[in-house]
C-alpha cells in the first residue's frame, strides 16, 4: 500500500517579522515565543501559501496548530515511521528559503529514500547573503560563549532564539510522551550553532531527550563534542547535544566551500581554542570523541566536482549546500534517523583503527538512456 501524504507543511520562526528581508527589521522574538506557520500541502514550497497560526507570537503551540500537527503524526505512524523530524536551517538563509529548504528535504526524503516520518522546520532569524557575509553583522566582540548580546548580529540572534529553542524542545517532548514517536533534529551549517547553544541551555536529564541529531556542514568548532573542559578552554561546547540524545552523527566534506571563509575571514569571532570547522575537517579527535558521537567523511561526494554529475542537485549550488540534494546522503540520512547501527548504513566504510569513524563513498547516478541509440 501506498504511504499516505501529510496534509500540512510546518515551519516555526522565532523571527519577530518572518517576512523581512533587512538586518534592520531582522530580530528574535521575546521571551520563547514563535510564530507557528502552516501550509495546506506537505513540503510545499509555495511561500503564499504559508499562514500563521493565531494572530499574535506565542510561547506555547496553538491549540489548531498542535492537532494538525499530531494528526499528521498520526499519519507517520500509520505509514510506519513513528518520527517527526526537525531542521535547523545554517547563516544566509531567510523566512522563504526555511520553506525552500525544508521542501527539498523532506521532499528529497521521501522520493530517494522512502523515509516517510515527519519533517518539519525550525527557523531562526538570519540575515540575507550579502548581510550575513559581512564580517560585522557575524557576531559580538570579544568572544564568549554564550554570546555577550541577544540580537543584532547573527550569533546574538541565535543567542536571542535559545528560549524558542526551548519552546521547540518543550513542545517536542510532549508529542513524544503522548504519542510515542522519536524526536531527530538535522542542523545545516550554523544551525549547528543553533543547535549548541539551544541544547547548553537545556536542563540535565537523565535520559536522552531527542534520538537521532544529524549535523552536516557544521560551522561550530571541532572540539565541540569532546568532553567539556577547561583545558583547553571552551572544550566541549556541544556535550550536552551527545548527552541528550542517543546518537550525534557528524557530516563533514574538506571539499566545503563556505566552510574555509568562515574558518578564515571569521576567525575571531570563534573558539580561540579550536579555530577549525567541525563540518571541513571533522572531529579534532576520534580517540576523545563522545561515546555517543561518530563522523562520517562526506568528501568523496561532496565537492563542486562531483555535485556537478549529480542531476538532482540544482544548478550553482554549493557544495556546502549539496547534502540536501544529493539521494545517496538523503539515503545515509533515512537510515541513521531510523537507527540504523553506524557501521551497517549503506555505502559507508569504517575507518581502520577506530569505531566512530566512517567514509562515505561515492556512488555513481546512473548513466542517462539514449533513447535514439536504444531503439
Amino acid at each position: 500500500m501506498e504511504p499516505q501524504s501529510f496534509a500540512n507543511s510546518y515551519i516555526l520562526t522565532t523571527r519577530n517579522q518572518p517576512a523581512a528581508t533587512t538586518k534592520s527589521q531582522t530580530f528574535p522574538l521575546p521571551n520563547g515565543a514563535l510564530w507557528w506557520y502552516t501550509a495546506p500541502n506537505q513540503y510545499d514550497a509555495e511561500v503564499m501559501a504559508y499562514s500563521a497560526v493565531g494572530l499574535q507570537p506565542s510561547a506555547t503551540p496553538p491549540p489548531t496548530f498542535l492537532a494538525m500537527l499530531e494528526s499528521d503524526l498520526q499519519i507517520a505512524i500509520m505509514n510506519g515511521f513513528p518520527q517527526l523530524t526537525v531542521v535547523v536551517h545554517g547563516l544566509a538563509n531567510l523566512f522563504t528559503d526555511s520553506i525552500s529548504e525544508l521542501a527539498a528535504l523532506g521532499g528529497g526524503l521521501q522520493q530517494y529514500a522512502q523515509y516517510h516520518g515527519l519533517v518539519i522546520s525550525f527557523d531562526w532569524p538570519s540575515y540575507d547573503e550579502i548581510e550575513s557575509f559581512s564580517p560585522s553583522n557575524y557576531a559580538p566582540l570579544p568572544y564568549r560563549f554564550p554570546p555577550s548580546t541577544a540580537s543584532g548580529t547573527v550569533r546574538g540572534n541565535v543567542n536571542g532564539s535559545v528560549q524558542a529553542f526551548g519552546t521547540l524542545i518543550a513542545m517536542l517532548r510532549s508529542i513524544q510522551q503522548r504519542l510515542g514517536v522519536a524526536i531527530n533534529i538535522i542542523c545545516h551549517s550554523e544551525g549547528n550553532y543553533m543547535m549548541m547553544l539551544g541544547m547548553q541551555a537545556q536542563p540535565n536529564a537523565q535520559l536522552p531527550i531527542l534520538n537521532q541529531v544529524l549535523l552536516a556542514a557544521a560551522n561550530i568548532n571541532n572540539g565541540a563534542l569532546l568532553p567539556a573542559s577547561n583545558a583547553p578552554p571552551y572544550t566541549g561546547q556541544g556535550a550536552p547535544i551527545a548527552a541528550l540524545s542517543n546518537q550525534v552523527t557528524v557530516y563533514y566534506s574538506a571539499h566545503d566551500d563556505v566552510l574555509p571563509w568562515s574558518k578564515d575571514f571569521l576567525k575571531i569571532f570563534h573558539n580561540p581554542s579550536y579555530n577549525d570547522r567541525l563540518g571541513l575537517e571533522g572531529p579534532s579527535s576520534y580517540a576523545d570523541l563522545l561515546p555517543r558521537a561518530c563522523g562520517v567523511d562526506c568528501s568523496a561526494v561532496i565537492s563542486k566536482s562531483v555535485i556537478g554529475q549529480i542531476p538532482q542537485v540544482p544548478p550553482v549550488t554549493t557544495a556546502h549546500s549539496s547534502y540536501f540534494h544529493i539521494p545517496q546522503v538523503l539515503q545515509d540520512w533515512a537510515q541513521t534517523l531510523q537507527g540504523i547501527a553506524a557501521a551497517n548504513v549503506v555505502n559507508r566504510m569504517p575507518v581502520a583503527g577506530t569505531s566512530n569513524a566512517f567514509v562515505m563513498q561515492f556512488v555513481p547516478p546512473p548513466t542517462p538512456i539514449n533513447l535514439r541509440e536504444a531503439v
